[in-house]
């Protein structure tokens, strides 16, 4: 009986640590987009095109994080939706001469970075894989005869930076680079037409602890 008493004793003592050093809140931030100065050629339509990656527009995120302290170290699973607005011009080779359009394509994600820190001074250190899953996007790339878009699968990259805390702030500065070449899903007649370089992102953001 004793024995019993002191086991659920323990139990409860270890499940009291566990749940003091588990914390949640929400995170929002803005980030940035680049891919340097990419083109490539369209195929399979009449006219020669060209499409040349212009510029970005920053980008907005929101969503909600946890964090976990183990054994000295920080784990944070979060869930981020972002949306990303990036621009294009699309050269179109005939036989009038060529002919400039401004395209544009927004996309939502829901970002699912798993991060593992460590106290650096003042500072967190943090880095981990993260996974993107496509929620929402619109183009007028769909205006291209045979152009389609796959979004069937999940996309990877990692994540590293520094965070600061400052009483129930979460202040934090990473650097995202990616596995798959930027507009992979893209298609034209069944053949994908990804630029060549992987995209990357600086993001910024700001969290509350609940």
């Amino acid at each position: 009986m004793k024995r019993l008493i002191l086991t659920k004793v323990c139990f409860l003592f270890v499940l009291n640590i566990g749940i003091s050093q588990i914390e949640f809140g929400m995170k929002a931030g803005l980030h940035s987009f680049d891919l340097a100065n990419e083109s490539i050629l369209v195929p399979g339509s009449n006219e020669q095109m060209e499409l040349n990656f212009l510029e970005s527009e920053y980008g907005f995120q929101f969503g909600l994080y946890s964090r976990i302290k183990l054994f000295g170290l920080y784990i944070e699973p979060s869930f981020m939706l972002h949306t990303t607005s990036v621009n294009f011009t699309l050269n179109e080779i005939g036989d009038n001469g060529i002919a400039n359009s401004i395209i544009n394509e927004r996309f939502t994600n829901l970002d699912i970075p798993v991060l593992v820190g460590f106290k650096l001074l003042f500072f967190k250190a943090f880095v981990g894989p993260v996974a993107h899953l496509n929620i929402d996007s619109t183009s007028d790339l769909i205006d291209i005869a045979g152009y389609s878009q796959r979004f069937d699968r999940a996309t990877y990259g990692f994540q590293t930076g520094l965070g600061f805390d400052i009483w129930k702030l979460r202040l934090g500065i990473k650097y995202e680079g990616n596995l798959s070449k930027f507009g992979d899903q893209m298609l034209m007649g069944n053949q994908n037409v990804s630029f060549d370089k992987r995209p990357s992102r600086i993001i910024a953001n700001v969290g509350y602890r609940f």
